[in-house]
C-alpha cells in the first residue's frame, strides 16, 4: 500500500500473501496476461476454465481492497485539473492499437464493483455461442487485476472517496461458488470475517 495507507497490520499482511499464492497457481495454470493474449482465439472449454480462476481471484482481490479502504482517509491528495483550453485542439480519431506482446501498454482498469457487465458474447445463447472466442479481453482482465493487486491504493483510495459519499450504498459482493476451494478454506474464512467486519465498520485490528 501507498503511504496514504494506514499502518498494515500482520493479519491483512497474511490476506495479501494468501493472495499472492492463488495469483501464482492462475499465472501456472495459464501463463501471464501476454501468453493469453498471443493465443488470439480460445475454445469455449478454455475460457470457460480461465474464467473460473479469474472470477475468483478477481473477488478476493476486490474484498481485500474493500479492507484496505476502510482504513484509509478519503482525504488524500486529489489529482490535478487541467486548465481549460479556449479553443480544442482538432485531432483525428485512432483506434487504439493492442500489442499482445507487451501488457504494460494495455489500457485497462480494475472494477471494484462485484458486478459482472456482459458483453455480446455472453449475452448469446448456449446453442448459439461461437466455438472459438477472441482471447484479448480475458487477458485484459488478467492484466488489470495483477496491476490491482501490484499496486492496490489507488483503487482502495478511490474505493474509499466513493464509500466517503452520503449517498453511496453497499451491497455485498458475493464471490463465485469455487472461490472458497480455490483460495484455501482457511486463507477464505479469515478473508471473508475481514471483509465483514470492514463493511460493518467494526475494527478488527
Amino acid at each position: 500500500m501507498s503511504e496514504n495507507a494506514s499502518t498494515e497490520t500482520p493479519a491483512r499482511r497474511a490476506l495479501w500473501q494468501a493472495a499472492h499464492a492463488l495469483l501464482v497457481s492462475r499465472f501456472s495454470l495459464f501463463g501471464g496476461p501476454e501468453d493469453i493474449a498471443a493465443q488470439g482465439m480460445l475454445t469455449k472449454g478454455a475460457r470457460n476454465l480461465l474464467l473460473l480462476w479469474l472470477r475468483a481471484a478477481e473477488a478476493v482481490v476486490r474484498r481485500l481492497i474493500f479492507i484496505e479502504a476502510s482504513n484509509l482517509s478519503a482525504d488524500g491528495p486529489r489529482p490535478s485539473r487541467r486548465p481549460a483550453r479556449t479553443l480544442p485542439a482538432v485531432r483525428r480519431y485512432q483506434p487504439p492499437s493492442f500489442d499482445a506482446a507487451d501488457p504494460d501498454s494495455w489500457r485497462v482498469s480494475f472494477r471494484c464493483s462485484g458486478r459482472d457487465r456482459r458483453g455480446p458474447l455472453q449475452r448469446l445463447s448456449r446453442r448459439r455461442a461461437p466455438r472459438q472466442i477472441l482471447a484479448r479481453p480475458l487477458a485484459e482482465r488478467c492484466e488489470a487485476l495483477l496491476r490491482a493487486f501490484n499496486d492496490p491504493a489507488p483503487c482502495a483510495l478511490r474505493l474509499a472517496r466513493r464509500l466517503s459519499k452520503p449517498s453511496a450504498k453497499r451491497t455485498h459482493d458475493e464471490p463465485p461458488p469455487n472461490t472458497r476451494d480455490l483460495f484455501g478454506r482457511e486463507s477464505y474464512d479469515n478473508l471473508d470475517f475481514h471483509y465483514r467486519a470492514a463493511f460493518c465498520g467494526v475494527d478488527t485490528s
